[in-house]
């Protein structure tokens, strides 16, 4: 097993409520915001499929530039 930390890890995709647990968003919400472009759009896992997913790296930018965001405005 190589542990060597420049090897890059695979992707996470999160599903809904992984989503919903670390934004606090409904889902209508996100789906709202996603089509504004202010919020990161899912895709299907597969051509066809029902199931959406969010990059688990897009989720986490997007919480960052609220922190961000937020403390910008405080200042």
């Amino acid at each position: 097993m190589n542990n060597d930390i420049n090897t890059p890890q695979p992707e996470r995709l999160l599903l809904w409520s992984a989503v919903h647990e670390r934004v606090g968003f409904s889902k209508q919400y996100m789906y709202l915001l996603a089509k504004k472009g202010k919020f990161p759009s899912p895709f299907k896992v597969s051509e066809g499929g029902r199931l959406n997913v969010w990059r688990e790296a897009d989720i986490d930018k997007f919480i960052a530039s609220r922190i961000n965001s937020v403390g910008n405005e405080k200042s």
